[in-house]
């Protein structure tokens, strides 16, 4: 019992027992105390002894000095990466266009102030350095800020940059200005690794991005131009032939340029491009033309057209198609309706996927005109639109020439319809489209109707409906007169509906059976028209 220290319970009782003077009796209850705390003593001493003891790290080495990576299980995985997976990690945390001059919260700053050796990779990734928003100068320190920035600029060294300038929605207003020059600080130091411009610039200043020597752009694939706000200095257009693109690669372009000008001036490597906006004042049809034969490789051209005039006309006669294998989105606004049809009449068009031709006007309605144009492109043509203003208090009546259906019917891939000429719909085509005979697959679709047609026009909108609801992975037969079975089309429901009716509108009654088709899952707007 010498082996086992008495603790302060077992002192205080023996002092206890031997106050009141009765050892004698008193002893065989202490001797069961005595080995109760010895049986809990050793049973503790056990469970020690189970458990795993603590390595010795310094006489591990002694043991095992081939076995040295303790040192390394101590540090943090992301150490023990590659140098190239960190580069990637931190392209993949600096998605977003850095912004200069940055914040706290700029992704850059953050990895690089995690330690010494992020810092250092970072630093050494140029493509995290490339893609540049200039942001106007704060007030508290511009120079500071001019700085940074051209610090920011030369880490990317010679990887391809994409640069970037924002100006607020509400336009230039005094004292604003950006971190840096656009023209003097950015485009002429860094010219020949730009990849891609997105610029809204003062008047001035892309005159002078116009004017730059041929070659200076060397792998320029998209440009952006747009004039600012509250920077229309100007009151003409230009004459003077741009030199800046000539021999650049591009392949986007996008214009926002004021005035009247030829867009051939701007001296564009047509042949090359794949999409064309131009986003400016109308321009002929003669040059839209022009340029058009020029571009061969087009996919998606945007742009606005004068009425059409005297020259367009005398040589629309003898003109020859201007074929356009590779054009998928066509989207032309007409200044006047009058003789659109001689500026879209030469267009070969073979892979249209999305037609679309806009006016403030009334345009005239003409079906077997749209089927001809559309001849090779009409099973691929998935978005139709012809937004102009009719006057839907003239309705055609009775004229088969003038049938949306003769339409509808070429169109199986149709999945946009926005079409609103003043025509009243035969009932064939009614019953086509409930039973998805005509554009099974169309999801938005915009169009008027008479009065007198909408009851009927709703009970085609329920029976679509209903008919939306079919299983597409399920063939579904159906018996035409013969009685032969046929496999009906997969149909798809429709998603966004617009109705436009002159006065007195829809009425109550079809109002009703209009909720019935919105609890489908259809989004249905009626807008009537005074």
């Amino acid at each position: 019992m010498s082996n086992y220290q008495l603790t302060q319970s077992m002192t205080m009782s023996m002092n206890g027992v031997i106050a009141r003077n009765t050892c004698l009796s008193a002893l065989p209850a202490f001797a069961n105390f005595l080995e109760g705390t010895k049986s809990v003593s050793l049973q503790r001493e056990s469970e020690l002894l189970q458990r795993p003891k603590m390595v010795d790290v310094p006489f591990f080495r002694q043991l095992y000095p081939a076995h040295t990576t303790c040192d390394k299980l101590s540090k943090p995985n992301s150490n023990r990466l590659p140098i190239e997976i960190l580069r990637l990690i931190f392209v993949l945390c600096a998605a977003k266009p850095a912004s200069l001059p940055p914040d706290r919260k700029e992704p850059r700053l953050v990895i690089a102030h995690v330690c010494s050796q992020w810092r250092t990779i970072a630093f050494e990734t140029a493509d995290l350095w490339s893609d540049i928003v200039l942001q106007p100068a704060r007030r508290r320190n511009p120079l500071r800020d001019s700085e940074m920035t051209k610090v920011w600029l030369a880490r990317g060294r010679d990887y391809p940059m994409t640069l970037q300038t924002w100006v607020p929605s509400y336009g230039r207003f005094p004292g604003w200005s950006w971190v840096i020059d656009p023209i003097k600080d950015l485009i002429v130091p860094y010219a020949s690794r730009v990849r891609a411009l997105n610029l809204t610039l003062p008047y001035t200043q892309v005159r002078q991005l116009l004017s730059f020597a041929p070659g200076s752009f060397p792998l320029l694939q998209e440009l952006d131009l747009v004039v600012g706000y509250r920077t229309v200095d100007h009151k003409l257009g230009w004459s003077a032939t741009a030199t800046s693109f000539q021999h650049s690669p591009l392949r986007n372009v996008v214009f926002d340029l004021p005035g009247q000008y030829d867009p051939q001036i701007l001296g564009l490597p047509w042949s090359h491009l794949k999409k064309i906006h131009l986003l400016t004042s109308p321009i002929s049809a003669s040059s839209c033309h022009t340029l058009l034969r020029c571009s061969s490789s087009l996919e998606e051209l945007i742009a606005e057209i004068q009425c059409i005039d005297d020259q367009t006309i005398r040589e629309a006669a003898n003109m020859t198609p201007i074929s356009l294998p590779y054009l998928r989105s066509l989207c032309i606004t007409l200044e006047k309706p009058e003789n659109f049809m001689l500026f879209l009449g030469p267009l070969h068009l073979i892979k249209i996927h999305n037609f679309e031709i806009r006016c403030a006007f009334q345009l005239q309605w003409l079906p077997e005109f749209y089927i001809d144009l559309l001849w090779h492109s009409l099973h691929s043509v998935e978005r139709f639109c012809i937004q102009d203003e009719p006057d839907l208090r003239i309705w055609a009546k009775n004229d088969v020439s003038l049938d949306i259906g003769i339409l509808l019917e070429r169109m199986p891939s149709l999945k946009e319809l926005y079409l609103q000429p003043g025509v009243y719909f035969f009932p064939a085509t009614l019953d086509g489209v409930s039973t998805s005979r005509l554009i099974p697959v169309l999801e938005t679709w915009n169009f008027s109707v008479h009065p007198d047609q909408v009851q009927q026009v709703v009970a085609m909108l329920e029976v679509r409906c209903q008919a939306g609801t079919r299983d597409s992975s399920r063939q579904t037969y159906t018996k035409d007169q013969s009685g032969k079975d046929h496999i009906l089309p997969p149909i798809s429901r429709l998603k966004n509906v617009q109705l436009r009716c002159p006065e007195p509108g829809i009425g109550p009654a079809n109002s009703l059976r209009l909720n019935k088709v919105r609890r489908c899952g259809v989004r249905v707007q009626v807008v009537v028209s005074s």
